[in-house]
């Protein structure tokens, strides 16, 4: 009986044990989650406070980025680079972030920039602003630089600038408003 008592003494103190590994595991799979919601929110606000200055013009300025970018003003650049900071860059480097930190896959954070990049980046003032911003040593590491200029190197050998873009879409319209009759 003796035996039968230390036996299940040992058993005992092996599963309290054992529970414990599993809530300090249950404490870091928590504080992981914790981190994640952090980042979330803190990139929303800032998302949220970039958007607030874009403002209702923000289809004008971006009109005259497109057709006559060397007349913007220090307002309207204020204005392009809280769009291209937050739908793009904030939120790529966000993404980049969390798959750094084992939250998102490598094709989580690549997919968004290989998606944004050219709306966002390959027009002159899109390229400029990239260009200062991409410095080494910055705001972004090489792996992520690096990533954005093969995604627009990519995006260059097919793309048309945002006016003949928009031509196009125009004289599609023209088309379908006013189809030929043969």
């Amino acid at each position: 009986m003796q035996k039968l008592a230390t036996w299940l003494q040992i058993i005992a103190n092996v599963g309290i044990l054992g529970s414990l590994v599993l809530l300090a595991l249950q404490m870091e799979q928590s504080a992981d989650l914790t981190k994640l919601q952090l980042m979330r929110d803190d990139s929303n606000s800032h998302i949220s406070a970039e958007q607030a200055y874009v403002g209702e013009q923000f289809a004008d300025v971006w009109e005259k980025m497109i057709l006559e970018p060397e007349n913007l003003t220090l307002a309207e650049m204020r204005i392009l680079d809280s769009n291209i900071w937050s739908q793009g860059l904030y939120r790529w480097w966000n993404n980049y972030e969390l798959y750094q930190a084992g939250l998102l896959s490598e094709d989580d954070w690549k997919t968004p920039i290989k998606s944004d990049a050219g709306y966002l980046l390959l027009h002159p003032y899109g390229r400029a602003y990239w260009d200062e911003v991409r410095q080494p040593g910055e705001l972004f590491n090489d792996e992520f630089t690096n990533f954005v200029d093969e995604v627009l190197a990519r995006s260059d050998a097919r793309a048309v600038g945002p006016e003949e873009f928009y031509e196009n879409i125009q004289n599609r319209l023209q088309g379908y408003l006013h189809p030929q009759v043969d």
